[in-house]
């Protein structure tokens, strides 16, 4: 048996511009078939959640910040599949299976951006029945529309920051 030294084997670097994905490769029949149903089920939650939000944005009696913490999650869960399901559709319509490296950041951006974006809404969901249970005589200090909003607005400035830093961190590598 004969050792192998690592500092006699030559040097490359490789740099990918596509990647090819492989899911759903025992399914390749059924494909073209499977994109009905993700499709539908991908229009139901868009509609869903393009009417909530347009329920909460026109009646006034919603603009409390729990209708408002429900609309943000609406949102997100509005846009989290736009970012992925078109491309996967195209992917069962066509048989493409190649994303490039561009592409795959922009989504990997979207959906780390909407994770992190879900979870501080989740936290502000918990605050917000935690300050109603727990401290219902200074509820309306602590969650005025006003205020409450810019913390919201910082928080999304730093996950954006958060995400975009460890996005140029796998860039890099």
């Amino acid at each position: 048996m004969t050792e192998i030294n690592m500092q006699d084997l030559p040097v490359t670097n490789i740099s990918f511009t596509t990647f090819t994905l492989n899911g759903y490769h025992g399914l390749k029949e059924w494909r073209p078939i499977l994109t009905i149903p993700y499709l539908l089920m991908f229009l139901l939650s868009v509609t869903a959640n393009s009417f909530l939000i347009l329920l909460i944005i026109s009646q006034r009696a919603l603009h409390s910040p729990m209708f408002v913490l429900i609309g943000l999650m609406a949102v997100v869960d509005l846009f989290w599949p736009i970012f992925f399901v078109p491309h996967m559709l195209l992917n069962f319509l066509f048989d493409w299976n190649q994303i490039s490296l561009s592409g795959c950041l922009i989504q990997m951006f979207c959906i780390y951006i909407f994770g992190t974006f879900q979870s501080t809404v989740l936290l502000w969901m918990s605050l917000d029945r935690y300050f109603a249970i727990c401290k219902p005589l200074s509820y309306h200090k602590y969650m005025q529309v006003s205020s409450f909003l810019k913390y919201v607005i910082v928080t999304v400035i730093r996950n954006v920051i958060f995400i975009t830093l460890h996005l140029i961190q796998h860039h890099k590598l």
